[in-house]
């Protein structure tokens, strides 16, 4: 994580973000601009929570290490979106991994800074059970697609927000943990994609030749994001 100091892009950041409509006289908050790198985590699950998070651009992936060990996939994050505020409302540690996906933007808000603030905030909590309860509708409508969806559609809506400049290039052990699947039968699908001309394999990666195609495959689950 970088910390950005730049205080004129700070408040640019700002004003160009619905910031006044979820603080309160936003300008008393310690708000800081950070930069998260591709790979990296915003969030990690059972840290304590340290910030209010306040993502701003980039794309992210949010995610759970279940008792089993396998990881399970819950949604991405594209825009505006508050991260941390069922922990916070719970107090609680952080519950789910939160990983950038590209260069993410993010306005932080250190608890131990303005804890009983935001407590006290009442437009702050009502954003926050707004985005609650918005989160709990696309989670449901993520876990029926996981159940319901073939691989082939879920497949193609996750390389087409993971992909960067159009390569895809994940753990595919892990990405067959993520999707619910064995491990075969990814292999299989993007052999399919492969022979319909969707993507071309190369060493350690893929390269997307039909984005179109991909984005029309997987459109009824990224209607969900």
């Amino acid at each position: 994580m970088e910390l950005i100091t730049d205080q004129t892009l700070l408040h640019q950041t700002i004003k160009e973000n619905p910031i006044e409509e979820v603080l309160t006289n936003y300008w008393e908050y310690p708000l800081e601009l950070t930069l998260y790198k591709k790979g990296e985590h915003i969030f990690k699950y059972g840290d304590p929570l340290t910030c209010i998070c306040f993502f701003i651009s980039g794309r992210a992936k949010v995610y759970s290490l279940l008792s089993n060990g396998k990881h399970y996939l819950h949604t991405f994050y594209k825009c505006f979106e508050i991260i941390g505020d069922v922990e916070f409302v719970n107090h609680s540690h952080i519950k789910t991994n939160v990983q950038a996906l590209s260069d993410v933007y993010c306005l932080l808000l250190p608890l131990c800074k303005c804890h009983d603030m935001l407590y006290d905030d009442r437009k702050f909590l009502r954003a926050a059970c707004s985005h609650l309860s918005h989160k709990l509708d696309i989670t449901g409508q993520f876990n029926s697609h996981n159940l319901l969806y073939p691989l082939e559609e879920r497949l193609a809506s996750y390389i087409m927000n993971t992909s960067d400049n159009l390569i895809f290039s994940e753990n595919l052990t892990a990405l067959s943990e993520l999707l619910g699947t064995s491990y075969r039968h990814l292999l299989r699908t993007l052999r399919n994609f492969c022979d319909n001309g969707y993507l071309l394999k190369e060493k350690g990666y893929y390269k997307i030749i039909a984005p179109n195609q991909l984005r029309a495959l997987g459109a009824a689950i990224n209607t969900t994001y």
